[in-house]
């Protein structure tokens, strides 16, 4: 019988990122296991705190006497062992904590629900789950093992007619054929609309209790009652967003990852880790297939694919969708050619809602991306950060993009003129302009605030922003490209690649007999959209990166805090290790930030070390002098792989 447990606490105190041993007192014994939620003392100010089991001994390493757990939280194993050791990998790579990742990883416990799964589950009164209904069609080969392997697919263009992009379609039959064979499979898609789409396409030729949904839109305890249908042994489909890749799921076959170029995989919280990365740890844990796909690579598949650590194939078929540059068209009017809706583009559109749908994809959300001063015709900023001001809507109040400040009055820095107009079209300007335009039709509008996963019948005119398109049953008739170059113009090292990533997706929306319309000039970026040539683009594109050591090429870590901190975590870092470093440079509020620039070999061993110089500033507050209080915490954070670090 195991006395011995070792703990990993949920604390978010670096220091205390370590596995500790506790005895396990004999009430306790019946109920300990590894992976269950324990309550834990810590020797300091009598403080109790929770944490997971990760192993069970008959003796401890330690000599001294153990302090003994306080309580069994749950006797369910919620933390398998795979997942202990991925969350662990996570964190140290990405210089974080074991709490970080845990906290992701295994959601919030729903007490009620769990207790009744665990006492049914005991009793031996787990649901039984039926098999895989195959498509009617015929068209769903989910019978044929594929090859384990490490691979980006160019994905296929186009919609079937039940409303499912081929793309999505060709990996949800790839995850039926593992179901089918016995093994699990993770899908991780952008955002809800994919995993829409995906559960709809599953629906008809999956048992539902073989498909678990793993998304934190969901209720608590919906998402508790999908996480623990994982921990039944039972081979299943599990599909979502950025936490599907912790799913708990038995004989892992495959992980497939559907845009991973997507900001959605970016992780907003610590320790940070994206999708990609995390999926990326997994298949070495396990050996699984794993399966990269979309419309555009991203620079880092594409840096695995140049160092053959991925294949590279092409599903895509013959007939691509034809795309027009407005600039090359003949025979158009100079200026109604240059217009923000090119003469051409209004003659397709008129032309597609006869029999069709049509897609005017826009650069920019909101009414009026930018105001002007009426008198002299300077751009309206903001007095607090200094960024150009928008209207969300026609008649709302001036707003700043980034601060979100309102403004109930202003009056030009230059002129003194207190009026504005809007300068640029918003989604909501566009749709303002195209209802006068288009009578007849049904003006659609997506965006972030108006979320749509498909669209039924002909005649929609949908108006939406990047990523946010509603799909329509067997594609638009016409895909219009609306801003092509203001969208190039904006700041950033990923302004091209990001710019290719959206026009590619929407353009993957039209029908096979469809056009896209380009509407805007000659660009390196609009022309490998045309012939079709995205990956040759992305890999000249990686290698200026990689002569100038930005990222994906080599890691970058930010380090923010005081000033101070800043430079003396430097110095210290510097001592042992060499340092390519950017900076320190001090924002408005106070706040250093340097950018530490380092290979993927020197990150081995710098990442740790940045790690303990986290723990050392977080421990190395002094002792408050009788009276005082207690000095204020360390403000030194270090984050790795910041997105748009450049």
């Amino acid at each position: 019988m195991a006395r011995v447990a070792s703990v990993g606490l949920l604390t978010p105190l670096p220091q205390l990122d370590r596995v500790l041993e506790y005895a396990i007192p004999e009430p306790l014994q019946a109920s300990i296991a590894v992976g269950v939620r324990v309550r834990a003392p810590l020797r300091t100010g009598g403080r109790v705190v929770e944490g997971f089991v990760l192993a069970l001994a008959e003796e401890s390493s330690y000599e001294g006497k153990l302090a003994e757990l306080v309580s069994v939280v749950s006797p369910v194993p919620v933390l398998t062992p795979e997942i202990a050791e991925l969350a662990r990998e996570v964190a140290n790579r990405q210089a974080g904590t074991l709490n970080d990742v845990l906290r992701l990883a295994v959601p919030a416990r729903s007490a009620r629900f769990e207790a009744a799964w665990w006492e049914a589950r005991c009793a031996g009164s787990a649901p039984e789950t039926g098999g895989i209904r195959h498509a009617v069609d015929g068209d769903s080969d989910a019978t044929e093992a594929v090859p384990r392997e490490r691979a980006f697919r160019a994905a296929p263009h186009g919609v079937r007619s039940d409303g499912t992009p081929r793309a999505l379609a060709a990996i949800l039959d790839a995850a039926l054929a593992d179901l089918s064979h016995g093994e699990s499979v993770i899908v991780a898609v952008p955002d809800f609309r994919e995993v829409e789409l995906a559960l709809r396409y599953l629906s008809t030729r999956a048992d539902e209790r073989l498909v678990r949904r793993m998304d934190a839109r969901l209720k608590p305890k919906e998402r508790a009652r999908h996480f623990l249908a994982c921990l039944e042994g039972t081979p299943v489909i599990a599909i979502g967003t950025r936490s599907a890749l912790y799913a708990p799921v038995t004989k892992l076959a495959s992980i497939y990852i559907w845009d991973d170029d997507d900001d959605s995989f970016t992780e907003p919280l610590a320790p940070y880790a994206h999708t990609r990365d995390v999926a990326l740890l997994r298949q070495q844990l396990t050996g699984c297939r794993l399966v990269f796909s979309s419309y555009v690579p991203s620079a880092a598949v594409v840096r695995l694919i140049d160092m053959g650590w991925l294949t590279a194939h092409d599903d895509r078929q013959v007939n691509l969708p034809r795309v027009v540059i407005s600039e090359h068209v003949l025979g158009e009017d100079d200026r109604l050619q240059h217009a923000r809706i090119p003469s051409y583009a209004w003659r397709r559109a008129r032309e597609a809602l006869s029999s069709g749908n049509v897609l005017m994809q826009v650069g920019r959300a909101g009414y009026a991306p930018a105001l002007v001063c009426e008198g002299c015709g300077e751009r309206v900023t903001c007095r607090s950060c200094g960024t150009f001001l928008g209207q969300p809507r026609k008649d709302a109040l001036p707003r700043c993009r980034v601060c979100g400040r309102d403004y109930m009055r202003w009056s030009c820095l230059h002129c003194g003129s207190e009026r504005a107009r809007p300068s640029g079209s918003g989604v909501h300007r566009t749709v303002e302009e195209l209802g006068r335009a288009f009578p007849g039709a049904t003006l659609v509008v997506a965006d972030g605030e108006h979320e749509r996963v498909s669209v039924s019948g002909t005649g929609n005119l949908v108006v939406a922003t990047r990523g946010t398109a509603p799909i329509a049953p067997s594609g638009y008739a016409c895909v219009i490209l609306l801003d092509t170059g203001s969208m190039l113009l904006r700041e950033g090292l990923d302004v091209v690649l990001d710019a290719l990533h959206g026009w590619a997706a929407a353009a993957a929306l039209c029908a096979d007999d469809g056009e896209v319309v380009v509407a805007g000039s000659e660009h390196p970026a609009t022309i490998a959209l045309r012939d079709h040539s995205e990956l040759a683009l992305v890999r000249e594109e990686l290698q200026a990166r990689r002569a100038l050591s930005f990222p994906p090429t080599v890691r970058v870590a930010e380090v923010r805090g005081t000033r101070a901190e800043v430079e003396h975590a430097l110095e210290r870092l510097g001592e042992q290790h060499e340092l390519d470093i950017l900076g320190p440079l001090t924002d408005e509020d106070g706040t250093s930030r340097a950018l530490v620039r380092m290979s993927y070999a020197n990150a081995r061993t710098l990442v740790p070390a940045m790690k303990a110089e986290l723990v050392r500033a977080a421990t190395s507050r002094p002792a408050p002098l009788p009276g005082k209080r207690r000095a204020a915490g360390s403000t030194l954070r270090i984050r790795l792989d910041p997105p748009h670090a450049f």
